[in-house]
């Protein structure tokens, strides 16, 4: 994939901002399948086609991940797309960021929610991260949700499927990974990071995206508990996890 082939251009943009799409050029299928998504819901985009697992060098693992880290390269390779991401905001002077995997099931009124979204997190002060998927069926617990409020601040990452970040938060953790390396996969070490940095994290209510190599949409090659896993097995074990965490314990417990 060249530069040009990963930017698309849309006569007419859904947000003012980038979104980043983090893609490795091998999985063709959801490369096509974000593309047709996000042009259909009016979102211009950029693939992050830096950082594929033939790419990783020992000078960037040195650069970059602690010398004694348990991680596969596809781990790796998904960890510095992210990384990547922040370094292209902190260049280009971007104020602030949507992050995208490339295997994601979106709600149909994605764009319209993220402007709720966008409209709420105003008066945030600067350094600041907002999930919007529900990774593994993870949701705002029913007790604390308020009328007309959709941003609730919690002590962790969702995932790293989908989220905004804003300049102060990828600065403050672009210094702090170049200080501290990186030692585990991406979600669980922004979780590590934003806690040492003190960084809010606020999670959506509703979410607006699914992910597809959770959901049985598509093949995972990085969490090894769904690699061998077939997708009728995956899409059924989903199904019951999201029943019972959004419509059972989130209103129960």
């Amino acid at each position: 994939m060249t530069e040009a082939q990963s930017i698309s251009s849309l006569p007419h943009k859904a947000f003012d901002f980038p979104v980043y799409v983090i893609h490795a050029a091998h999985f063709e299928d959801r490369g096509v399948h974000m593309r047709q998504v996000l042009e259909r819901l009016g979102v211009d985009f950029e693939f992050v086609a830096a950082f594929d697992p033939k790419d990783i060098t020992e000078e960037v693992e040195r650069k970059y991940f602690a010398p004694d880290v348990q991680m596969s390269i596809g781990a790796k390779s998904c960890a510095l797309k992210h990384v990547r991401v922040m370094e292209m905001m902190v260049e280009r002077k971007q104020a602030k960021a949507l992050v995208l995997e490339d295997d994601l099931v979106f709600d149909d009124n994605f764009v319209d929610w993220m402007h709720v979204f966008l409209k709420e997190a105003e008066p945030f002060a600067p350094g600041f991260t907002i999930q919007l998927g529900c990774a593994n069926n993870m949701y705002v617990p029913g007790k604390q949700l308020k009328k007309n409020q959709h941003l609730y601040l919690n002590k962790e990452v969702r995932a790293t499927e989908a989220y905004l970040v804003d300049a102060t938060a990828a600065q403050q953790r672009l210094a702090w990974i170049l200080t501290n390396k990186i030692n585990l996969p991406i979600d669980h070490f922004f979780n590590r990071c934003d806690s040492e940095l003190k960084l809010p994290i606020y999670w959506s209510d509703p979410t607006l995206v699914e992910q597809g190599s959770m959901n049985g949409m598509f093949q995972t090659t990085i969490d090894s508990g769904r690699i061998n896993k077939s997708a009728f097995r995956l899409k059924l074990k989903f199904a019951w996890q999201r029943l019972r965490k959004k419509y059972i314990y989130r209103w129960f417990s």
